[in-house]
């Protein structure tokens, strides 16, 4: 995920000169505004109030709820976890966690 407005505004500053869309086979565009924030407010230099961070979670969700919904077509039921703030959640993503921690250390 990128900024390619922002991207193509600036030089890169990897050693190979190449920026994230250059090297992806598939990116996605954030649509944001160069250098990310988006409000001048009087009495700072820079703006403030970055785009990037809930774009980034809407396009990230959107792919999430593509992947769900083709695994489902398919006949697979993908594990999701739950909102913890349900009834039911907490207990069902602890469920989740200790079948996947052995592959998962993190968890």
């Amino acid at each position: 995920m990128t900024n390619l407005k922002h991207s193509r505004s600036v030089i890169s500053r990897h050693s190979s000169g190449l920026k994230l869309y250059q090297v992806g086979d598939v990116y996605l565009d954030n649509f944001g505004e160069i250098g990310d924030a988006s409000i001048q407010l009087d009495g700072l230099e820079s703006k403030v109030g970055a785009t990037s961070t809930v774009v980034g979670t809407a396009l990230l969700q959107a792919i999430m709820i593509q992947a769900a919904s083709i695994l489902l077509s398919k006949g697979i039921k993908p594990e999701i976890f739950n909102s913890s703030n349900s009834d039911s959640g907490e207990a069902f993503n602890e469920d989740l966690i200790a079948k996947y921690k052995p592959q998962v250390k993190i968890l």
